[in-house]
């Protein structure tokens, strides 16, 4: 599947995640698209960040965005998402591959 209709098929506005090189293809897409704007595409320093941010943009807008990461990344979200299931009583839908 190309880039530019997986895109199309989330349908999200904002993204934020870590670069990698098994995600070159979405992170050039993005940075054609986008570049680095804080209303639409943000490059945070770790996977945690990037969790944070998704956070407070669903909360500020009520959209949900994509955070986009390698698969180790998981792990350095596991105690905030621990954290956000037991003080927020919301919905996160999660794909893993």
């Amino acid at each position: 599947m190309k880039v530019e209709k997986l895109v199309e098929i989330i349908g999200a506005d904002f993204y934020t995640g870590v670069p990698d090189s098994q995600l070159k293809a979405l992170c050039n897409y993005l940075m054609n698209t986008f570049g680095i704007d804080k209303h639409h595409h943000v490059i945070a320093a770790n996977e945690g960040n990037c969790t944070a941010l998704a956070a407070g943009y669903h909360l500020a807008t009520g959209k949900v965005p994509v955070v986009y990461m390698q698969n180790s990344g998981e792990g350095n979200i596991i105690n905030l998402l621990q954290a956000f299931s037991t003080t927020r009583s919301t919905l996160s839908p999660w794909y893993l591959s």
